[in-house]
């Protein structure tokens, strides 16, 4: 079972989450995010290895961030045209 979602603010390059159960905020980077997405284009669906290059994010990424299914996603928009990621919550 997944904790929901209640925000997902973006302040500098970092992403801050809230809950509805209000536990304690987590503050991800996007950094973090770009390099552990799970998406088919972003990891090897049986092996799991990163196709990714962590050296060639760049430390000026950007993104948008949404909530998605009522609060059991986070979506992330890259600036730089990547596939949107998904993470559960």
């Amino acid at each position: 079972m997944t904790s929901q979602l209640t925000a997902a603010r973006l302040i500098d390059k970092n992403v801050h989450l809230t809950w509805v159960s209000g536990g304690p905020e987590l503050v991800v980077s996007l950094f973090w995010l770009r390099d552990n997405c799970q998406e088919v284009t972003s990891q090897h669906p049986d092996t799991k290895q990163r196709l990714v290059d962590t050296f060639n994010i760049s430390p000026a990424i950007s993104a948008l961030v949404k909530i998605e299914n009522n609060g059991q996603q986070l979506a992330v928009e890259w600036s730089n045209n990547d596939p949107v990621s998904h993470f559960d919550s």
